[in-house]
């Protein structure tokens, strides 16, 4: 049961990555405002389950300290990662960006030794070594200028044009936000139990966190708009984001955590797999973007078991 939902997670994931890189494409709604919209779904649906929940009369211990570290997870995972990998997206696309975005577990157990002061094996060092030779593989990995063979969504590219700089690095902050993120909401559940609350409480921190930036840069009435006329794949990728985000929670009641991780890394190979179903050929995905995939994904498993 576990697995299924850990399964679960990585389907809901990638269609909502999907579905936020398809709505990216109407310029005229920034990103960022289309993030806004995303949390204001996972808002709905987050406090929708807690109310659900508490209607049969469930209490739910609360404590400042981990409603703090609960925020500030939110603040990191839900704006400020979800921001640099939307923001990858516009330069190398959903796949790849999902693919560096999977790194999180790796900068999740540095920041536990850092933070947490939890100890590094040397099986763990080795597998960590893996997974950056799989993201060196991928970051050196050249798009074809000629797109004029439309018969395969995979070929091996040959030229010279490098994937951005650029897109790689937001890729890989958008990982590292994710990892440290989670830290936070590790030490938020030590204080409050509730994975309800956490996933409240982050969502809420979150959409307040992209609300005040919006309104800095000016956007104010960009955003009522926004939730006036709600886009419909921003709609869809909130939507699917929530299920994923309680199908891990869901898994985590029946299976270890280091094994619903290594689950949950098929995410990218979903996001992948639904580009492909849902963008056709608009996104072309090399032999090299797989392979590099595979070699990042089986590191990070072996990195959970051992590390």
């Amino acid at each position: 049961m576990g697995q299924l939902f850990a399964l679960m997670f990585g389907a809901s994931c990638g269609l909502g990555n999907v579905f936020a890189s398809k709505a990216m494409e109407h310029k005229d709604i920034d990103r960022f405002t289309g993030l806004y919209t995303i949390l204001f779904i996972n808002n709905i649906f987050n406090f929708t389950i807690l109310f659900i929940y508490l209607i049969p009369g469930h209490s739910i211990d609360i404590n400042v300290s981990g409603l703090v570290f609960f925020g500030i997870a939110g603040f990191l995972i839900s704006f400020l990662s979800r921001g640099a990998f939307f923001s990858a997206i516009s330069y190398i696309g959903v796949s790849r960006a999902s693919i560096f975005k999977i790194t999180s577990p790796m900068y999740a157990i540095v920041g536990g030794i850092v933070i947490l002061g939890e100890v590094l094996s040397g099986k763990a060092l080795v597998f960590t070594t893996i997974v950056i030779a799989g993201i060196l593989f991928i970051s050196l990995e050249t798009m074809s200028r000629d797109h004029s063979d439309k018969t395969s969504v995979l070929y091996v590219a040959s030229s010279i044009i490098s994937m951005p700089k650029k897109g790689i690095a937001l890729g890989l902050l958008s990982g590292f936000l994710l990892g440290i993120g989670n830290v936070f909401r590790k030490l938020g559940v030590t204080y409050v139990s509730s994975s309800i609350i956490g996933a409240c409480v982050g969502s809420m921190a979150a959409f307040f966190s992209i609300a005040i930036f919006q309104i800095i840069k000016g956007k104010g009435n960009e955003l009522s708009e926004a939730i006036k006329n709600i886009n419909r794949d921003y709609f869809l990728s909130g939507i699917f984001s929530s299920i994923a985000m309680f199908s891990m929670f869901i898994s985590l009641k029946y299976i270890s955590v280091s094994y619903a991780n290594s689950i949950t890394t098929s995410e990218s190979l979903f996001t992948m797999l639904w580009s492909i179903i849902i963008f056709g050929k608009k996104e072309i995905l090399t032999v090299r973007t797989f392979i590099g995939a595979i070699i990042v994904i089986t590191g990070i498993i072996f990195l959970m078991i051992f590390k």
